[in-house]
């Protein structure tokens, strides 16, 4: 199964806001926002998982993009997103998430 992660400077966590139908409470720091990929999606369907307007970047996250994007089992759908989003593949080596 693949697992992505996504270095999130924007973290958000609910309860849902029933007016704009997003999570309202923000996290302080650098978050790492993990999505477990069943083994049975295609790459095209997770993609939409974390990239669609309804997937979990925008249900975690205020900010546009994530700062980068690793996959552990998948590097080809780790590449595809940071095209996507337009940040680097890889955890750089001082980013410090916050406790």
């Amino acid at each position: 199964m693949p697992v992505v992660r996504l270095g999130n400077t924007g973290a958000v966590h609910g309860p849902h806001d029933e007016e704009v139908g997003r999570p309202t409470i923000e996290l302080p720091g650098n978050r790492i926002t993990t999505a477990a990929i069943p083994d049975s999606y295609t790459r095209q369907e997770a993609i939409r998982t974390i990239w669609h307007p309804d997937g979990l970047w925008q249900q975690h996250s205020t900010a546009a993009a994530p700062d980068w994007v690793e996959c552990d089992d998948d590097p080809e759908l780790a590449t595809a997103l940071g095209i996507i989003y337009g940040c680097p593949v890889g955890r750089p080596e001082d980013w410090e998430t916050a406790e």
